[in-house]
This record gives structure tokens, C-alpha cells and sequence, in this order.
């Protein structure tokens, strides 16, 4: 049976998460890590890159170990494994729609918290070499419908002073009666922006029916918008935060019961169990896989990578 697969990575205070889809396209939305290099660590090790394992685009003899890396919005948190993604991950198409705009914005703005100026210069070197036409029949993606629908909006525009936030990619993915939705850093006040705008219906149909939500801001009171919830139409089954222990560079990330009273009491199956768990975090959970059928079933383990983890992260790069 056909399946969505979806690990939400734990990358302490970022956000990366790898999803495979039923036709076997590859996705990465977010590139974010800490020292460990987690996110192409793991794809390396299951051979998920442009040497072992790469793509087959279409009428491409190219090589790339992932069909699509969406960039949700360019802030250091998000970006930081873009060297390692790039060069030894490689990917086809890369979501963002960046170049016209990004020599407008300053580097520090970018790496606001100074952990990786690097990985910043990197990627605005990769967004100025991705210059090359859509081609819509390549994306291996989109072709994933049927049985699963993705989509990727942005909603608001750069302008000079806006908050980054905001730039935040939308994604969705529809498979049975099942919608997954990720968020960026969206803020309560870039809803509140687009619900005023003249996206305001195309934005509330994008997100209508989500049953499962990944949660905006690394589960910030400022991204914590009752709006967003009213356009879902129903309260989700599943929350998923992307974060990491309370400390100076995380403040304000602690609305887990905020989202908890918003989210369904039905059960869903974790770890072999039906509970009515409804917030995951990465804190505590480590890393979340996410399965879900054709005909919507939910599957979720967390703490996934529990038996490699140590040794993968041992592994010395380079070597597999």
C-alpha cells in the first residue's frame, strides 16, 4: 500500500524534516542542525545522497539524492546543514524563489543568533547558482498525485523591514483524509497580515482540513494564532513541534499546552499503541517518523533513530 513517510529530525532549536513519498520522491523541507550535522548524517548513512543513491529525474543523467529541498525562510536555524546538503546530499530543485531579493537582505539578519555564518554564506552562493527554469515534468514531487497532493505557497512578500518570519513556505501534503501542514516560522501576525490581504481565501483553502500541524515557530507564543486554527475547519489530530531544551537561544518556546487544548483527544497509533497523545516535541520525543496510507491510516514512533543514532553520529565523515 502506497504511504507517506515523514521523519521530523531532531535538530535542537531548527527545524529539518526528510519526507519520502508514495512514489518514492524525495523531499527535504529545512536543512537546520546543530554541531552534529544531523540531517545529512542520517541521509548518508542510508545512502540517501547523489553517490549511492541518487534520484531518477526524468530525462536527467544529473545526479542528486533528493528530488526537492524547500527552504521554508532564511534564518540560520534553518539553513545551518546547507553546506553538507548541497555537496554531498545534492538536490534538483530547490523551493524558495530567493535570488531577487536576497542581496537585500544583511547577512546578520540572516544569522541573527551568530552560530553559523558560514552555512549563510553558502547559502546565498546556492541560491545565486539555482538560476535554471521550472520544469514541471521533472518534478517527481508533484507527479506524487495521485495518492498524495503536495503543494507549496508563500503568502506575503519581501518588502524592506519585514520580518523574516513571514517569508515562511507553507506545505501541504494530502494523502487519504489525511492533511499535513508545515509552517516555517509563520508568526500569529503574518496570519493576521494574510488574513487581511487579498490571499486571504487562497491562504484559507490552502490550509483547510489539516489533520496534522507542524507547528510554526518551534512552538513560540508568537506564532500561536486561534486564526490559523478557526481556517482548519476542525481541530487537528497531531502537533509536532521542532525544538530543544529551554535555554537562552529558545526563549519562549514553551506553548505546548496552548496547542494541546486545541488539537483532538482522538487516538492515533504511537509506537504500537493508540493514545491520545496529540503534541509531540523533539525535546522530548528526539527524533518523529510519521507514516500515513492511502486510506489515512496513522502510524507514529518517536524517538526513532534510537538504535543508530550514537553510531551514526560516531561515524567519521565521509565514510559509510
Amino acid at each position: 500500500m502506497a504511504k507517506l513517510k515523514i521523519w521530523f529530525l531532531d535538530v535542537g532549536h531548527g527545524d529539518s524534516a526528510y519526507i519520502e513519498l508514495p512514489n518514492e520522491a524525495r523531499l527535504m523541507i529545512d536543512c537546520g542542525c546543530g554541531e552534529n550535522q544531523w540531517p545529512s548524517k542520517i541521509l548518508n548513512y542510508y545512502k540517501i545522497n547523489k553517490s549511492n543513491n541518487p534520484v531518477p529525474i526524468p530525462n536527467d543523467n544529473r545526479k542528486y539524492g533528493l528530488d526537492k529541498l524547500l527552504i521554508t525562510h532564511p534564518h540560520g536555524d534553518h539553513i545551518a546543514n546547507i553546506e553538507a546538503i548541497h555537496d554531498e546530499i545534492g538536490f534538483f530543485f530547490l523551493v524558495g524563489a530567493y535570488r531577487p531579493f536576497i542581496d537585500k537582505i544583511a547577512e546578520d539578519k540572516i544569522d541573527f543568533r551568530k552560530r553559523n555564518n558560514k552555512a549563510v554564506k553558502k547559502f546565498i552562493k546556492v541560491i545565486k547558482e539555482y538560476t535554471g527554469d521550472y520544469e514541471k515534468e521533472k518534478d517527481r514531487v508533484i507527479a506524487s498525485n495521485p495518492p498524495c497532493l503536495v503543494k507549496h505557497e508563500r503568502f506575503i512578500d519581501y518588502e524592506e523591514g519585514i520580518d523574516l518570519n513571514e517569508l515562511s513556505w507553507l506545505s501541504s501534503l494530502n494523502i487519504g483524509r489525511q492533511k499535513v501542514l508545515f509552517t516555517g516560522d509563520m508568526t500569529a501576525a503574518g496570519i493576521t497580515k494574510i488574513l487581511e490581504s487579498n490571499s486571504a481565501n487562497r491562504f484559507k483553502e490552502f490550509v483547510k482540513d489539516t489533520t496534522v500541524l507542524k507547528v510554526p515557530h518551534h512552538g513560540r507564543k508568537n506564532g500561536c494564532s486561534q486564526e490559523l486554527f478557526d481556517a482548519f475547519g476542525q481541530n487537528p489530530l497531531l502537533c509536532v513541534i521542532s525544538d530543544e531544551v529551554l535555554n537562552e537561544r529558545n526563549e519562549g518556546t514553551s506553548a505546548t499546552k496552548w496547542y494541546t487544548d486545541r488539537t483532538s483527544d482522538d487516538e492515533i497509533l504511537i509506537n504500537g499503541t493508540k493514545k491520545n497523545r496529540c503534541v509531540l516535541t523533539t525535546r522530548s520525543d528526539k527524533d518523529i517518523y510519521l507514516e500515513i496510507d492511502e486510506n489515512g491510516t496513522i502510524a507514529v514512533s518517536t524517538n526513532a533513530f534510537s538504535k543508530d543514532k550514537e553510531k551514526i553520529l560516531n561515524i567519521k565523515e565521509g565514510i559509510l
